[in-house]
């Protein structure tokens, strides 16, 4: 096999990524299906403009590059996620390196869509591509709402997994895996596809494409196309996690509610820390139900603004007369 491009330009750093994936996934404990190949991408980015086999000769230029993203908007968050790969990638050489992290600021809450952002994704998905595309993609979207999965567990689900109305998720981070429960038109519609219209490209990956198992990129872009097409492009598959986990705390037609530790074992959390983020209100939401409520006390005990001054003059708030 004649060597590809990469290994043409830089044959050291591409045989010592393959040793790197292995490591990764065993040494490393990295199990998340999107991060290997997300650090390798970017040991072969930095690997255009320094020696990533040297990692301590790295550091400068490394920070270099940063502060320059750091001035065109990139998120300290961003910048901290690349620093922490390439010394995952320095650690596999064991040539360990601390680079110095970017300030984040201060954490935002997590955007959420609204129920009407969940009914536009759901149509869009559910008129996306063909008939079978888009039974595939509207099981896809339905599977993220209602199951709250992440897009690595997704891809994961075997035929096998799939038993009536329960669904075994595969974790991608190494947790347990865990049995979560469909509602029944999702479950008819799910079954529908496999019997109809699943790609038979691979024999036991439930969700396929022409050439085989969905994979985490196809996915990814899938969901990007339908958010486009409902016009809501902000939305991706872990706002569809924040939606199912708000969701379900929430009260019911019948008043009831699942409780914090039900929805940890649903979402798949390790800690029920995680799940706990979800019990708060939203500031806004929190701002809308105040202005709302002491709204009910002013307009039942209306005032009229009087001057108990006969000259007219405003009174400062000590009570003594303005100038």
């Amino acid at each position: 096999m004649s060597p590809t491009r990469r290994e043409r330009k830089n044959p050291q750093l591409e045989a010592k990524l393959g040793e790197y994936r292995q490591w990764a996934r065993t040494y490393g404990g990295y199990h998340a299906t999107s991060t290997i190949p997300k650090q390798i991408r970017t040991i072969r980015r930095f690997g255009e403009i320094c020696d990533m086999l040297n990692p301590k000769m790295m550091v400068n230029d490394v920070l270099d590059e940063l502060v320059r993203e750091s001035e065109r908007g990139i998120k300290p968050q961003t910048l901290n996620h690349v620093i922490y790969d390439l010394e995952a990638w320095a650690r596999f050489l064991g040539q360990p390196v601390n680079i110095p992290r970017f300030k984040a600021s201060r954490s935002q809450e997590p955007w959420i869509p609204t129920d009407e952002d969940v009914m536009r994704i759901r149509k869009a998905a559910a008129s996306f591509g063909d008939r079978a595309n888009a039974s595939r993609n509207s099981c896809i979207v339905d599977l993220l709402f209602a199951g709250g999965m992440r897009i690595g567990e997704l891809i994961r689900i075997n035929l096998e997994h799939v038993d009536g109305n329960l669904l075994t998720i595969i974790s991608e981070k190494g947790e347990a895996p865990r049995i979560i429960g469909l509602p029944q038109s999702l479950s008819e519609r799910l079954h529908e596809y496999i019997d109809m219209y699943r790609s038979k490209t691979d024999p036991v990956a439930l969700f396929t494409t022409e050439k085989g198992r969905m994979n985490y990129g196809w996915a990814r872009n899938i969901i990007k196309l339908i958010a486009k097409r409902a016009g809501i492009p902000k939305f991706h598959a872990h706002a569809a996690r924040h939606w199912c986990a708000t969701a379900l705390l929430r009260d019911g037609k019948d008043g009831k509610r699942l409780d914090i530790r039900e929805v940890q074992i649903h979402l798949g959390h390790a800690s029920l820390a995680s799940t706990q983020v979800y019990t708060h209100i939203k500031s806004r939401d929190v701002a809308e139900r105040a202005s709302e409520h002491m709204g009910e006390f002013f307009r039942m005990n209306k005032i009229s603004v009087t001057s108990a001054n006969p000259h007219g003059t405003a009174l400062a708030l000590d009570g003594t007369a303005e100038i």
